[in-house]
């Protein structure tokens, strides 16, 4: 088949993923560095504020942006009056939902240095959300650049206000300023960069606003039970155990953000894709499945390595006081595997307009996780919500499963994933038997181990490597006999 789509997806998961992963790094670095400045406590307070305001922070756009972003890809036209509708309505909606977490940051009795983290934590999450709607342009045009540099670059700004701020000895909330000043820069870029085109296009066809509210509804209660599934678990472990066992949890999370961060990369790159492609069921389940064998490679093998190594790394980046967090993370490395695959089911189903059975899902799977939620945290925690998180994504897993093959568009996950996994226990295995070697060694040797059976077993498939070939070269007709055999192959 024509390798125009997968290259289009692959260029724009790398663009995005660049700037994510630079991001991310400078982000890492600023949590450290929060970490170790200001204690657990804070950095406790700092993972709660993030929690709620990420929560709240949905119902800025009222779910537009991915509205937005999918009828931009399908009927251009019609979408700039929506995305003209939806900017005006997100500023009074960013408005009062900044006012309700300062609301909640009042009522909560916290003193008032724990309060100023929250209500700013909170202004940073409601301006993020109001520039990713300038960014949904360029996103549905399958252009990310503009996206990657302001997510990677305000990151990198907060990391290097912040640790001027620490080098001069501020508190916390001033040190924290950092995080909504580099939001509204990258705010006014987005709107610099896609407002004036669109407001242009936009009076040209203008929408209704409470018609296209009604329409983006569908993604706001799939973005909200997102985050909510995502987050509330670190609301209600504040809630029974404190700031420092939400401290202890946000730890093993934040390690685990990089991995989270790439499959989310892939979903926004691969939904216009699919979007383009619902007519052609075949070439979608393929898309989807190749790029599915791909994120498994990578996700499993590295959440095996944070598991095996979780002692040394908590120790090594966070200190001593943090390592606690080691058994948290241990038992949370299951996580990114899951999410990587009901990441992409769920683009795969938004992409085919099932966005309420996503919803529907998706409520299913939180109403269990806060039950499990409830239940671990009691017992064990911080370790109890994250035995919690790894069983309700499977739940969810399940779930789009089930949708995906009433569409005709399941393939067999385990004939994916077999490989990795293996590969993953085998080195888990050998790591237990060489708890004595110096830690430079037995990385080395988990490592190798880990690589030769993946190569065993063909986790590493010639196919693949020959697809990825051909994305990078181009190639957009491959030979149609080479491609009956693959597909039989696969």
């Amino acid at each position: 088949m024509s390798m125009h789509v997968e290259r289009r997806v692959l260029i724009n998961t790398a663009v995005l993923g660049t700037g994510e992963v630079v991001g991310q790094l400078a982000n890492f670095a600023f949590v450290v560095l929060l970490a170790r400045t200001y204690g657990v406590e804070i950095f406790g307070w700092y993972s709660f504020a993030m929690a709620l305001g990420a929560v709240l922070s949905v119902f800025v756009s009222v779910g537009g942006t991915g509205y937005v972003t999918r009828e931009l890809a399908r009927e251009p036209v019609r979408a700039q009056a929506i995305f003209e509708a939806l900017r005006s309505v997100q500023v009074w909606s960013g408005l009062v939902v900044w006012l309700l977490i300062a609301l909640t940051a009042v009522l909560s009795g916290v003193e008032p240095r724990e309060g100023f983290v929250i209500v700013i934590v909170g202004a940073y999450h409601v301006l993020l959300r109001m520039a990713a709607l300038f960014l949904a342009p360029t996103t549905a045009r399958q252009r990310p650049l503009a996206s990657a540099v302001a997510g990677g670059g305000h990151r990198i700004l907060v990391a290097v206000l912040a640790a001027i701020a620490i080098v001069l000895g501020l508190d916390a909330p001033t040190t924290l300023l950092a995080m909504p000043f580099a939001a509204l820069l990258a705010l006014l870029a987005a709107r610099a960069h896609s407002g004036p085109e669109m407001a242009a296009a936009a009076a040209i066809e203008p929408v209704n606003r409470a018609t296209v509210i009604r329409a983006s509804l569908p993604f706001l209660g799939a973005a909200l039970l997102a985050v909510v599934y995502s987050r509330g678990g670190l609301l209600l472990l504040t809630a029974m155990k404190g700031e420092i066992a939400t401290g202890l949890f946000a730890v093993a999370d934040r390690l685990l953000v990089p991995i989270y961060m790439v499959t989310a990369v892939l979903a926004t790159a691969l939904l216009p894709a699919l979007a383009m492609l619902e007519a052609d069921r075949a070439r979608m389940r393929e898309l989807a499945r190749r790029c599915l064998r791909l994120v498994l490679l990578a996700s499993v093998p590295l959440c095996a390595m944070l598991a095996i190594f979780s002692t040394e790394i908590v120790t090594l980046l966070f200190g001593p006081e943090l390592r606690p967090a080691a058994t948290t993370l241990a038992m949370l490395a299951p996580l990114p595997v899951l999410r990587s695959i009901t990441s992409l089911w769920s683009t795969q189903c938004i992409a085919i307009r099932d966005e309420r059975r996503v919803a529907l899902a998706k409520t299913r799977a939180t109403v269990a996780f806060f039950i499990l939620a409830a239940i671990g945290i009691g017992l064990a925690g911080a370790t109890g919500l994250a035995i919690a998180c790894v069983a309700s994504e499977a739940y969810l897993a399940l779930g789009l499963r089930a949708m995906l093959a009433g569409h005709s568009l399941y393939e067999p996950t385990w004939r994916v994933a077999l490989g990795p996994v293996i590969a993953a226990l085998a080195a888990a295995a050998v790591a237990t038997t060489v708890t004595t070697m110096a830690l430079p060694l037995r990385l080395l040797l988990v490592v190798g181990v880990m690589a030769v059976v993946l190569l065993l077993l063909g986790g590493v498939r010639l196919h693949d490597l020959r697809f990825l070939d051909r994305i990078m070269r181009g190639d957009a007709t491959p030979d149609p006999a080479r491609r009956t055999i693959s597909r039989i192959g696969e």
